[in-house]
């Protein structure tokens, strides 16, 4: 659904990431990030929802999160809000963080330095139970495989921590370069009728988020990488079946979004991205 924020009251502005993002407060006293989508990305905000909800339909940890509106001196404005998922007695430690801690040399702005091996070896050295933080992060990462999310950089993964319990992998936030995302209404894969070789073409060059030490990787190159990875085959078994099972729901997800949120060449290519690596992954 699409909620009219308009009303709730405002928090403090959040200074992290790209996107203008400002805390609000619902009548229930429940904080919101509400995130300003980009002028280049008009169906960022019901895909990223879109993903989110496929995630928690497919047996994923992921935040709660709805396309929203706001008025501010009588101009409409688009965007999202994300439930807070912190309790007050709880801190969020980015993945920039996490592999700062592990290795003092880490630079967080030489992206290629953000390689798979280094974020499982930063997730082995804070938890306390073996796969306690590395068997959820490699489900989000399979995740991502069939979404196709291609921003799954070091401050798009978290970890809680808190002083009486077990540090915990973050609900999965952020999959927003997914499912043509970028992709304007004139591309031909939105304004036309792709083919399956369109389709495999584009899902090819998908971005990952990750490097390998001196290049940024594609999302192939990452499941590559993690074939030797403990767990990542019962990963992508898992939650390749909660995905199928999720997708069933779609339409209902769907229904209340309306054409110029998330055109429908747009979601057709969706459907199709996600049908063509559900098969090929």
């Amino acid at each position: 659904q699409i909620i009219d924020v308009s009303s709730w009251s405002r928090g403090p502005l959040e200074t992290r990431g790209l996107r203008a993002k400002q805390w609000i407060v619902d009548p229930g006293g429940t904080f919101w990030l509400r995130k300003s989508h980009r002028d280049r990305s008009p169906s960022e905000p019901a895909i990223e929802c879109l993903a989110l909800r496929l995630a928690r339909a497919s047996g994923l940890d992921a935040a709660e999160a709805y396309p929203c509106t706001w008025n501010e001196k009588g101009v409409e404005h688009r965007g999202m809000v994300v439930r807070k998922f912190l309790s007050p007695m709880e801190e969020l430690h980015s993945g920039s963080q996490l592999l700062g801690g592990l290795d003092p040399l880490y630079d967080p702005t030489a992206h290629p330095q953000h390689t798979v091996e280094r974020a499982l070896a930063a997730l082995h050295s804070v938890e306390k139970e073996p796969g306690a933080l590395t068997e959820p992060f490699l489900r989000m990462l399979a995740f991502d495989t069939f979404i196709g999310n291609g921003d799954r950089h070091q401050d798009n993964w978290s970890v809680i921590r808190s002083s009486d319990a077990a540090p915990r992998l973050a609900p999965m936030y952020d999959p927003a370069g997914c499912l043509g995302a970028e992709l304007q209404p004139n591309h031909p894969l939105v304004a036309g009728i792709p083919t399956r070789d369109d389709v495999a073409q584009y899902a090819a060059n998908c971005p990952s988020g990750f490097g390998d030490g001196t290049r940024m990787v594609r999302l192939s190159e990452v499941g590559a990488a993690l074939e030797g990875e403990p767990g990542w085959s019962s990963a992508l078994t898992t939650v390749r079946d909660g995905v199928r099972q999720a997708i069933a729901g779609l339409p209902s997800y769907l229904e209340a979004v309306p054409d110029d949120w998330y055109p429908l060449g747009l979601r057709a290519l969706g459907a199709m991205l996600l049908e063509h690596r559900l098969n090929d992954s």
